[in-house]
């Protein structure tokens, strides 16, 4: 009887400590995660400001090139 105490002890040490050591890996992962969305988010702010000025950029190429081509063709008249 003592003996199966003892391997009933002994396993609930082994899983406790299982248990802490899965708290433990759990935590780094939320940690990583949270640093992985903080990159991704920054991520998306460059790429939303990056199209937005590659946008910006080309509706004022073409503008200038209509215009360019409007009074190229005024001068040749």
């Amino acid at each position: 009887m003592h003996n199966k105490w003892l391997n009933l002890k002994n396993e609930n040490l082994r899983l406790q400590h299982d248990l802490v050591q899965s708290r433990e890996q759990y935590e780094d992962l939320v940690e990583e995660l949270v640093a992985l969305r903080a990159i991704t988010f920054r991520a998306w702010e460059h790429i939303k400001k990056w199209s937005q000025r590659s946008l910006s950029g080309s509706a004022s190429g073409r503008t200038t090139g209509s215009k360019a081509g409007s009074s190229t063709a005024r001068s040749c008249e």
